[in-house]
């Protein structure tokens, strides 16, 4: 009796672990496939002749505010103002800078979990210490026809991806901005 307590026990352990691997899998693959779809549609929205809906694409993918407050709480005050200033200036050149993203063609998308397997993923120790564990952190590598282009960090948040970049360097501006703001030497 106490052997087949044992081995019900063994199994049902096996089928529970089989089931979460296959669950945490699939949900793998729908950030992937997610972030693949959010990319191909902001790229689609930049293709578009209004100005209107090329900035509409562009509001949609960078971080806002609030995101801001979520992932760096103590922080986001300080960092916005100098994001949204760089936000105001890409809306601006709208036009420019759609040209730019959807020059070329997109024929694949690479999604990279940042946190499990990218060869990179030391040099964002600092900034996972400090946002919650849970964001799923992503990079890319478009091809085009003339080669593959990286981009940079893509967060899930609240349902949407956001475009973070230098993402990696933000315990660096953070640091730089609490030096200044105690009176010593430094800053940005």
């Amino acid at each position: 009796m106490k052997y087949k307590l044992i081995k019900f026990l063994k199994i049902s352990i096996s089928i529970a672990a089989a089931v979460t691997s296959s669950i945490l899998q699939a949900q793998e693959m729908d950030y992937r496939t997610s972030l693949e779809e959010a990319l191909r549609a902001f790229h689609s929205g930049l293709r578009n002749e209004s100005v209107e809906l090329k900035k509409d694409a562009l509001k949609s993918i960078l971080p806002s505010k609030t995101d801001l407050e979520f992932l760096f709480p103590k922080d986001a005050e300080s960092l916005w103002p100098r994001m949204e200033s760089y936000y105001q200036k890409m809306l601006v050149h709208v036009d420019e800078v759609a040209a730019q993203i959807v020059a070329k063609p997109i024929l694949d998308i690479k999604v990279i979990d940042v946190r499990k397997e990218d060869e990179k993923k030391k040099v964002y120790k600092e900034v996972f210490a400090m946002i919650p564990e849970n964001i799923p952190v992503y990079r890319v590598v478009i091809k085009t026809a003339t080669g593959n282009s990286g981009s940079s960090t893509y967060l899930f948040i609240g349902e949407r991806w956001i475009h973070f970049r230098g993402l990696e360097s933000v315990p660096e501006m953070i640091e730089a901005f609490r030096t200044k703001s105690s009176g010593q030497q430094g800053g940005i």
